[in-house]
């Protein structure tokens, strides 16, 4: 019930309406395994699933990233929520990014890439729906980020940090608002939550392997930060920063 609201909330915010989302739902259509980089070699990270009303007119758009630690997870896993918001009017564009190496999932999981690949690739996807916006009957003003957990990391600095957008040659306020759910925004508070509740973990990273999420390389910027993934020993709190001091909400 708390989510079947959250959802009636957000589509109310995005199309812009005051009012409840109507009883009639609307058919959605469903394009699937759209690569947003160009070129022979796209990885199938680098895809997205499109979800978009039917009817006239062009629809606002929701780029909506996945959790999974920044290493697993997959954009068929949001099709409920996407389908839910296509319904109501918001299209969804469920868009998948490179992943970190996951040996503490499984030993299988040893290659992947480091940060700030995957906000890159986000970049990537949302600078695709900028560009396909007519074709897709997707409305250029009212295109918005959010994810969950590392989604929502991403979405964030997505939002926040100009410098991504502008590899794309666009600006940051092309984004109309972010939608960040359960993320890590504060790596200084999830560095020591994983200290203190997840340290048979840490322990295993130890001595060459991913043992945080980021490390520090704090070079100004809109939101004051940059990150490096750490491949390497353990780094102490205080050489880690906020990844988002404030996110906008239009």
């Amino acid at each position: 019930m708390r989510l079947a609201l959250l959802i009636a909330g957000l589509a109310c915010l995005l199309s812009g309406s005051d009012s409840a989302p109507a009883e009639k739902l609307l058919e959605v259509t469903v394009f699937r395994d759209l690569p947003y980089v160009a070129g022979d070699a796209v990885d199938d990270r680098q895809k997205l699933d499109l979800y978009v009303p039917t009817g006239e007119g062009t629809w606002p758009v929701l780029l909506w990233i996945h959790g999974g630690a920044w290493a697993v997870g997959h954009r068929r896993d949001e099709e409920a929520l996407a389908r839910r918001f296509a319904e109501r009017g918001i299209a969804v564009a469920a868009a998948d990014h490179r992943m970190s190496r996951a040996l503490w999932i499984d030993e299988k999981l040893a290659e992947g890439i480091q940060h700030p690949e995957h906000v890159k690739d986000c970049a990537a996807a949302f600078a695709w729906l900028v560009e396909h916006a007519g074709e897709r009957r997707l409305d250029p003003e009212r295109m918005y980020v959010g994810g969950f957990s590392s989604g929502a990391h991403l979405s964030a600095l997505l939002a926040t940090d100009p410098r991504y957008l502008k590899a794309h040659g666009l600006e940051s306020d092309r984004i109309r608002g972010a939608l960040p759910v359960g993320g890590a925004y504060d790596m200084v508070a999830y560095y020591k939550a994983h200290l203190e509740h997840n340290i048979q973990v840490l322990e295993e990273y130890q001595g060459g392997t991913r043992v945080a999420p980021f490390q520090a390389g704090n070079q100004g910027g809109s939101a004051g930060n940059r990150f490096k993934n750490l491949e390497g020993n353990l780094l102490p709190p205080e050489e880690l920063v906020k990844v988002v001091n404030t996110l906008k909400v239009f």
